[in-house]
């Protein structure tokens, strides 16, 4: 801070009061380094007001990464994930029992396609609530294809 605000002094003082506290030479002799000094300490400064006061942007930077590794993901999702994915839209729901001991939910996590919507388990089933994150049923709402050879519980074979 304190180079930059040499740097403005020194490019607007006038040069009667440079020349009266000897500063005039050294103005002249490295205006072209006070300019540069002025540029970076500017660019400094204006990036760390961005960041620092708009923290929303490193945020919303985030966001649109990880929904585009999401819509990626949703391109390349197994019978199961499908199967656990199509009973959002099938009941017409956003939030669902998945049990604790279902390891397919965990690469839907991951990739913020779905989430655990309360902490609450469910003693009787051994479940917790998990919903559908608004993008991820967005996309798939525009793009039901990509849940094509879903396993329904209907088409599953008894189990003896």
């Amino acid at each position: 801070m304190g180079i930059l605000i040499f740097c403005i002094l020194a490019l607007l003082i006038p040069a009667e009061i440079l020349n009266k506290i000897g500063l005039l030479e050294l103005q002249n002799e490295y205006n072209v380094l006070i300019w540069i000094a002025l540029f970076l300490s500017l660019s400094l400064l204006f990036s760390h007001f961005l960041f620092q006061s708009f923290p929303f942007f490193s945020g919303l930077i985030k966001n649109q990464k990880d929904n585009y590794l999401g819509r990626r993901r949703l391109k390349n999702l197994s019978k199961d994930e499908k199967t656990m994915l199509n009973k959002y839209f099938k009941e017409n729901t956003r939030v669902q029992e998945i049990s604790i001991y279902h390891g397919i939910k965990a690469d839907l996590i991951n990739f913020g396609i779905i989430y655990q919507s309360s902490n609450a388990i469910q003693p009787a089933h051994h479940t917790f609530e998990y919903s559908i994150s608004s993008w991820a049923y967005k996309y798939l709402k525009k793009h039901p294809e990509f849940l094509e050879g879903a396993i329904f519980e209907e088409d599953m074979l008894p189990v003896d």
